[in-house]
């Protein structure tokens, strides 16, 4: 229904994993909800965009750091204002 919503979703968790290393031995096949997943970020990331304005300045030396999450070093790169 949303094919660049969801493009865009998708780009995003490919070049910015939430988790970038799982640590865990798989004994069988889980088929896990990616679908309802995405519904979810794709009606989170519409309420974002139609009620904030998101400004993020170019940088083209983004580094990061792998934890439990994959972080920016540098800190927040985007500013988030309510829509008027």
């Amino acid at each position: 229904m949303m094919p660049y919503c969801e493009a865009v979703i998708n780009e995003t968790m490919r070049l910015y994993p939430p988790a970038p290393t799982v640590m865990r031995y798989a004994d069988r096949d889980v088929k896990l909800g990616k679908k309802y997943a995405i519904h979810v970020l794709k009606t989170i990331l519409i309420h974002c965009i139609r009620d904030y304005e998101i400004i993020a300045e170019p940088n083209e030396n983004l580094e990061f750091k792998v934890d439990i999450a994959l972080r920016t070093i540098s800190g927040h790169l985007i500013q988030v204002k309510r829509r008027q």
